[in-house]
């Protein structure tokens, strides 16, 4: 089975197709009275076709996704005195606010415990309630020469646009487990500068995040015999990722998940469905955990 067999259309799933219309904007930032990097942020989804459900348009707000490159794209300003292109991001943890941030256009944001201690760059981000954590490592095995890449593009900006992922060969391990493959096809001979760039021709954590946000996704209906039409909500809570430059790489890319904890929660009279989850590539170069929840039918 393909990801769009299960979950529908790719033009109408963010994590499909729409995250590639969106564009980022960082404005005025400078530090505040506690020495913290301050600024402003703002999305642009420049599509009506941000999230459909029953052909009926999603509320669009600010996703995990965003959250992790606007933190990316922000650090990429502050941090100066270094040459980003190359680094990339190591290890990631995002934690949901309480509510979701729907104003895409005044997002405060804020840098906290920026530490630089090479080879690694670590520092915390506070997106509204949304809170990132993210360390930076300059890779050991490739270093960009800006010589060769005056015609290239913002990697934070563009690689997730220039790409596209195919998730197939879905097979379900039954009620909590799940393995698919991942192939990766990429616009010919895009190049790119800035965070992350150093290791374009692996998938970047970014793009994991896209895989098995779509599988965890999988995963949470199976678990519950429903189809995504009938869930009313689907919210990732909190996401932790770990990547390792050293692993071998070769396509299709065979990946394994599985829902190691699962409860039920009663909130306003509804019922909620509350999963931990986990998953890996077989080459080891990723790991994800999850913390997931979306709201049954009635």
């Amino acid at each position: 089975m393909d990801v769009n067999d299960i979950l529908g259309n790719y033009e109408t799933r963010y994590f499909g197709a729409g995250h590639k219309h969106t564009t980022y904007a960082i404005a005025d930032v400078k530090k505040n009275t506690k020495g913290n990097y301050v600024a402003l942020a703002s999305l642009d989804f420049n599509t009506d076709q941000w999230s459909t459900k029953n052909g009926i348009q999603q509320v669009a707000h600010v996703s995990t996704i965003d959250a992790i490159t606007l933190s990316c794209l922000l650090i990429e300003k502050v941090i100066t005195s270094l040459n980003l292109d190359n680094y990339f991001i190591q290890k990631f943890d995002f934690k949901a606010g309480r509510s979701a941030i729907e104003d895409i256009k005044n997002i405060d944001m804020e840098v906290m415990n920026l530490i630089i201690d090479e080879p690694t760059i670590s520092f915390k981000t506070i997106l509204e309630g949304m809170k990132v954590s993210i360390v930076l490592k300059k890779s050991e095995t490739y270093k960009q020469n800006n010589s060769d890449f005056t015609n290239s593009a913002s990697f934070l900006n563009n690689h997730l646009k220039d790409t596209h992922l195919d998730i197939n060969e879905i097979n379900y391990l039954g009620d909590s487990g799940l393995s698919a493959s991942v192939n990766r096809k990429r616009k010919p001979q895009a190049t790119y500068h800035g965070l992350g760039s150093c290791l374009q021709d692996h998938l970047s954590l970014l793009e994991w995040l896209i895989v098995f946000s779509q599988i965890g996704e999988i995963m949470a209906y199976n678990y519950d015999h429903i189809s995504r039409q009938y869930s009313n909500n689907l919210w990732m809570k909190h996401v932790t990722a770990t990547f390792n430059e050293k692993a071998t790489l070769s396509y299709p890319i065979k990946t394994i998940s599985e829902i190691t904890k699962a409860s039920i929660i009663k909130m306003k009279g509804n019922s909620w469905r509350i999963l931990k989850e986990k998953g890996s590539d077989i080459n080891n170069e990723v790991f994800f955990e999850a913390k997931i929840t979306h709201q049954l039918p009635q």
